[in-house]
């Protein structure tokens, strides 16, 4: 069984898994906000919170030698 939605919360996945609610799961905004969720949980680092401005705002510098004349 797998678990997706507001799984971020290390302690909220860990109790999905451990009381057998799910075998996996599943990171959206978790992950994007943290690219490395697992090593950052596993090491008990400090979590990013999820930032839709900074996430998923395209980032384009446009080059003097891109524009067209």
């Amino acid at each position: 069984m797998m678990a997706n939605g507001h799984l971020e919360d290390p302690s909220k996945a860990s109790q999905m898994v451990e009381n057998c609610t799910a075998d996996i799961i599943t990171l959206g905004k978790g992950a994007l906000a943290n690219h490395n969720w697992p090593v950052k949980v596993k090491n008990d680092e400090l979590l990013a919170i999820f930032d839709q401005e900074k996430i998923l705002r395209p980032n384009a510098t446009i080059k003097d030698f891109e524009l067209v004349d």
